[in-house]
């Protein structure tokens, strides 16, 4: 009998649920504080993990990145609204669907804007375009 294969960490990572629950309890003490930025911080690391490699759950992510963008909004936060927009877009993007692919279009469109004219943000800026 062959012997037992271990899995990698990443697999264990990547399958495991603790860190969806993890990620939704900080949204969760971030929205008992009551600070939009706090919120938006939580929203939108959450909506990183799942759009990383291991994970690739584009969908979960879009909505966390729309109250994102808007919470920023609503703080004045050009950089971070336009990077929730970014993401949103790239999500949007990976889903595919006409309308989906629309208002990727637009999310990009408003990072673009958003996004300062300097060097710091020239990746960024290429990222929303491409």
């Amino acid at each position: 009998m062959p012997p037992e294969i271990e899995k990698s960490s990443q697999e264990e990572f990547s399958g495991s649920e603790k860190p969806d629950i993890t990620f939704k309890a900080s949204i969760t003490e971030a929205e008992k504080s009551g600070i939009p930025t706090v919120i938006a911080l939580a929203k939108n690391d959450y909506g990183c993990w799942l759009m990383s490699q291991f994970q690739r759950r584009y969908t979960e992510a879009v909505p966390l990145f729309r109250e994102a963008a808007k919470i920023q909004a609503s703080q004045y936060n050009t950089i971070g609204e336009a990077d929730a927009y970014q993401r949103l877009s790239s999500c949007l993007f990976l889903i595919g669907g006409v309308e989906g692919l629309k208002e990727a279009e637009e999310a990009a469109k408003k990072a673009i804007e958003l996004y300062p004219d300097s060097e710091d943000f020239t990746e960024q800026k290429g990222t929303a375009i491409v």
